[in-house]
């Protein structure tokens, strides 16, 4: 109902402005793939992005860590609705518990745009869509999980598109014949893909900045003003 919405709504700017760091850092990493896509350094490839899935893995899971751990302070900074506090601190805490799996998706739509398999991005929005949508319906109408329930459905859809990625990735370096050699790891290689992701990212993380901001003047006025805004 109206204060699930607004529990929902009521972070939903934080979490977009965290998000949009590494959506940024998605899009210069695909643009540092298709240059060694075209480039036909294949032998490259494969560490480059096994090497940027795993950094930035441990960046996202480090700084959820850290949101899940003053979740508190974040919900007085937001001006949160003492009626809906409860219900979004659950939310936002599901949430960024899965905020990697979350994230990994635009790193693996990006990293597949630029190997040219555009097409399977699509499949896997719709995928991930579907699963999304009878997740929520499933999980507040039959098992009445309220906002841990959508939650939950959305790491879930999430976790499967990841997965079906991964095996797509696999697959791709198969074709490419790269062998079965194991990658290393390497902060050397994630630097070079940080100076393609990192203004990207910047520049993203920018645009969400003013939404943060008016987060909590509209949180302020109440729960309706937070459900009606979202």
């Amino acid at each position: 109902g109206e204060q699930g919405l607004a529990a929902i709504g009521a972070t939903s700017q934080a979490i977009v402005l965290v998000s949009s760091v590494f959506w940024g850092f998605s899009t210069g990493l695909g643009v540092y793939i298709a240059k060694l896509f075209g480039a036909r350094e294949y032998s490259r490839i494969r560490n480059d992005i096994y090497n940027s899935l795993i950094i930035i893995s441990a960046v996202i899971i480090s700084i959820s860590l850290l949101l899940i751990l003053f979740d508190g302070y974040i919900l007085d900074f937001l001006s949160v609705d003492a009626h809906i506090r409860r219900d979004a601190e659950i939310y936002f805490d599901i949430y960024i518990a899965g905020l990697t799996f979350i994230l990994l998706n635009a790193a693996f739509i990006q990293i597949m745009n630029a190997m040219g398999a555009s097409s399977y991005p699509l499949y896997m929005s719709i995928l991930s869509a579907v699963l999304n949508i009878s997740g929520n319906i499933i999980s507040v109408t039959v098992f009445d999980a309220g906002v841990a329930g959508i939650a939950i459905a959305s790491v879930f859809a999430a976790v499967a598109a990841d997965a079906f990625f991964l095996l797509k990735l696999r697959s791709n370096f198969k074709k490419m014949e790269l062998g079965s050699e194991r990658f290393k790891l390497s902060l050397s290689s994630f630097g070079k893909t940080l100076r393609y992701g990192f203004p990207s990212a910047l520049q993203q993380s920018a645009m969400y900045i003013a939404s943060l901001i008016m987060s909590p003047i509209v949180n302020g006025i109440g729960a309706d003003a937070t459900a009606g805004y979202t």
